[in-house]
């Protein structure tokens, strides 16, 4: 795990204490993403996934895909 500190505006808030691995990786992307835009991505859907992203912002495959589903 590479910690990272980085300063943004406008300030965005999330907790990854209780995330356990790089999977959650494209979920929290997209939850940033959603706090900086003014409109609402989700619909009020409310939003399951998974998925590692690298620094570049793309997607690698979803390690243990047979035990998520």
């Amino acid at each position: 795990m590479t910690d990272r500190d980085v300063t943004v505006n406008p300030e965005v808030e999330f907790d990854s204490g209780s995330i356990g691995g790089p999977s959650a990786g494209l979920m929290m992307s997209l939850e940033i993403y959603d706090q900086l835009t003014s409109e609402d991505i989700t619909k009020g859907y409310q939003i399951a996934g998974t998925g590692e992203i690298d620094y570049e912002g793309n997607v690698s495959r979803i390690g243990g895909i047979d035990k998520k589903l």
